[in-house]
């Protein structure tokens, strides 16, 4: 791409490269949410109930928990949540982390006689937080729920981890940050509407309405709130749900299910990928609007209530796009030998 091409893009990402900055430099300066109660300290080591394989004491202000047997080993506690606040937010500070995808924090919460994950559900891997600093996630609350249950999980033994600090607060969001949210979370959305209209200007112009109807599903998938992404993830999952026999005492001692909204993950690759392959029989170069799109979906998503940007989640909408781009560079190889062996054959029939 020379550079009068590349100019020519900035120029047309300009509105939402103003749009991501702006929404960074926001999330910074404003909290998104209030703590509205207490924050209940989880750092009482007689408080957990063990599993018989997991080993936990107390030490220096740091919980100390170390999987002694095979299986999953876990530690549970039972949390007053009560009526306060729209979120739980669990915070945790980490002193040792264990290996690579061998331990997790769940949060369920009771609503009516079951445990329920599809909205009270922590999956954020504790190796993924560089020890020594601290990692919050918001779980909204809805209407009936009840007590809470903190889990941590050891899925492999001789795994240790160390939490110096741990609480779960309940939060309202804040009032000033619901304002910007209605006015950010629209612009945003038709910004990006925007960016891909000229698509349909193109003939044939189904494919430019194939690729545009991707776009919208993936604007639609990032401005989901977590709640009705879970109502979506129940509906084609049959739910997440443990029913409580008896009461949240007896709970403790079940591991809780790993697992999280893959489904929605792998929907958002194949959109990408969708929305690659059509565009770019439009417009070559459309790979680079679909990356920055990338981009712009996981800003968008500081904007809805309970979500946050990642970088893991920008990195499969990239992988997406990159299939669809494989897909359209075979399909125009496969054109092109076609073509090749035409023009051959009517080589070879010409008169001599």
């Amino acid at each position: 791409m020379d550079l009068s091409a590349l100019g020519r893009r900035l120029r047309r990402w300009s509105p939402l490269l103003l749009f991501v900055a702006l929404s960074l430099a926001l999330k910074f300066a404003l909290p998104a949410h209030l703590p509205v109660g207490p924050a209940l300290a989880l750092g009482d080591a007689d408080a957990w109930v063990l599993s018989p394989s997991m080993a936990g004491s107390r030490s220096d202000d740091t919980l100390y928990w170390r999987g002694s047997g095979p299986g999953v080993s876990t530690a549970s506690r039972v949390v007053a949540a009560g009526r306060e606040g729209s979120f739980l937010a669990l915070h945790a500070c980490l002193r040792q982390a264990p290996s690579v995808g061998a331990g997790a924090v769940l949060l369920a919460s009771e609503n009516g006689g079951a445990l329920d994950f599809n909205r009270h559900y922590f999956a954020s891997r504790l190796s993924g937080v560089v020890p020594g600093e601290c990692a919050t996630d918001l779980f909204p609350r809805r209407d009936g729920d009840g007590d809470a249950i903190v889990q941590v999980v050891l899925m492999e033994p001789d795994e240790l981890l160390a939490i110096s600090e741990m609480a779960v607060t309940p939060m309202e969001e804040n009032p000033r940050w619901r304002l910007l949210r209605i006015a950010m979370l629209p612009l945003g959305i038709g910004l990006v509407l925007g960016m891909f209209l000229p698509y349909l200007e193109r003939k044939p112009r189904l494919p430019g309405v194939a690729g545009l109807g991707a776009v919208v599903a993936i604007l639609f998938g990032c401005c989901v709130s977590v709640s009705l992404k879970a109502d979506i993830y129940a509906l084609l999952s049959g739910g997440r749900q443990i029913v409580v026999e008896q009461d949240l005492a007896g709970m403790l001692l079940n591991p809780f299910p790993l697992g999280g909204f893959s489904l929605f993950t792998l929907l958002h690759a194949v959109f990408f990928a969708c929305a690659s392959g059509f565009l770019e029989t439009q417009r070559r170069g459309a790979w680079l609007d679909l990356l920055f799109l990338g981009v712009v979906s996981e800003t968008l998503q500081i904007w809805v209530p309970g979500r946050g940007p990642g970088v893991s989640d920008m990195l499969v909408d990239w992988t997406g796009v990159a299939a669809g781009l494989v897909l359209v560079l075979v399909f125009r190889g496969g054109q092109r030998v076609r073509l090749l062996l035409q023009h051959q054959r009517v080589d070879e029939d010409a008169p001599r």
